[in-house]
C-alpha cells in the first residue's frame, strides 16, 4: 500500500530533514518582530 511505504522513513528523503530543522521559518519570526502597522502594510500590498 502506497500509505504504509509513505509512514515508513525512506532511506533518501526527498529533501534533507535535519537542514529544515535547523533553518527555522525566517519570514514568521520577521512578521512577529516587526510592528502591526508594518505587517498590515505587507498583508495590504500582498493583497
Amino acid at each position: 500500500m502506497p500509505l504504509k511505504n509513505a509512514l515508513k522513513a525512506p532511506k533518501k528523503p526527498p529533501f534533507p530533514t535535519k537542514k529544515t530543522k535547523e533553518t527555522p521559518p525566517k519570514p514568521h519570526k520577521n512578521y512577529k518582530r516587526k510592528p502591526k502597522k508594518t505587517l498590515l502594510r505587507h498583508f495590504g500590498s500582498i493583497a
